[in-house]
């Protein structure tokens, strides 16, 4: 990839994750960063700009107006990504958005239509497409090692309460009704089914609400979809259960192919029922590598102005399964 430090980056929301990726950045040569971030305090600005080097604005309309960012990072509360990214988009900038896209689809139509009218590069967050299991199974399903795809299920659990590091889980955005909730938390997973299977359409879900952490938001989902390819595949989300468990099984015609998180292997089963490959992650991996892939990804895209693989349309069918299994709470 060229390096281009002309790119002029705005960060809008400076937590952990915007201050995350101003890091990756920086070390990829970026030059000219700026954040925006309206809750910050005066001690926390300061410290902010002190320990990245950035400039820093109240808001997002100032840092557009004065920074006029060529590339928008949209690291805010998920109520906010809509409206922010709007904005960036209005004013010409690439935009790259956390996930997930949003917490409903009110603005989506508008931010589409002017990602077009600006002929910007835009990518929602996927990060897990950048794990060499997930990269791996993807090559396997390509190369059809299996036969056709029949049917799948992933699996993602985690415990809110330790996973919330930096606040109070019962004050964090994970636990708000409005944009909280473990199928919004966990949308990597549907993410992942879509990018390995293509479109699907959610048949039938399962939702529990998080009573046992005192939180009225969905705490377990299972969700159930059907591919436009035929493939049949389930979802389980949760943040209730008290270890990180993330895995994924697909079933072929000719045979399975296993990924564990924490084996930190892929395992191909044959038309024999015995194993055959093993595809264990490079020794000297560490999870930093995806986020620095995929910033890679982005950047590349925006220097060769070609479309991402999960701009505002792909990422959009991943939130609409989420909202329309959220659904199923809200009958209950």
């Amino acid at each position: 990839m060229t390096k281009t430090p002309e790119h002029r980056i705005l960060i809008s929301g400076a937590g952990s994750t915007g201050q995350r990726h101003a890091g990756q950045l920086r070390e990829l040569g970026m030059q000219y960063i700026a954040f925006c971030d309206p809750q910050l305090s005066e001690d926390e600005v300061v410290a902010l700009k002190k320990e990245h080097s950035v400039e820093f604005f109240s808001n997002i309309e100032a840092g557009l107006d004065i920074f006029r960012p060529n590339i928008a990072y949209i690291c805010t509360l998920p109520a906010l990504h809509a409206d922010h990214a709007l904005k960036a988009a209005a004013a010409g900038a690439n935009l790259f958005i956390e996930r997930p896209l949003s917490h409903n689809e009110d603005k989506l139509d508008e931010l589409i239509e002017t990602a077009k009218e600006k002929d910007i590069v835009t990518m929602v967050s996927c990060d897990m497409r950048f794990h060499p299991g997930p990269r791996a199974i993807k090559q396997l399903l390509e190369e059809e090692v299996i036969g056709a795809v029949l049917g799948a299920r992933l699996h993602s659990g985690s415990y809110l309460p330790t996973a919330s590091k930096d606040q109070d889980y019962r004050k964090s955005p994970s636990a708000d009704p409005r944009q909280g909730g473990a199928i919004l938390e966990g949308i990597q997973e549907i993410d992942l089914v879509l990018h390995y299977f293509g479109p699907a359409n959610l048949l039938a879900a399962a939702v529990e609400p998080a009573t046992n952490i005192g939180l009225s938001v969905d705490g377990i989902g299972e969700l159930l979809l059907r591919h436009q390819n035929g493939t049949i595949s389930s979802v389980h989300l949760n943040f209730i259960q008290r270890d990180h468990r993330r895995d994924c099984q697909i079933i072929g015609t000719e045979g399975t192919i296993y990924w564990d998180f924490d084996k930190k292997k892929v395992e191909v089963y044959g038309a024999d029922g015995k194993r055959g490959a093993q595809i264990p992650e490079p020794p000297d991996w560490n999870k930093n590598q995806i986020y620095k892939e995929e910033t890679e990804y982005f950047l590349d895209c925006v220097n060769r102005k070609r479309a991402s693989f999960n701009g505002l349309e792909e990422a959009r069918q991943a939130l609409r399964i989420a909202l329309q299994a959220q659904q199923y709470r809200m009958a209950s």
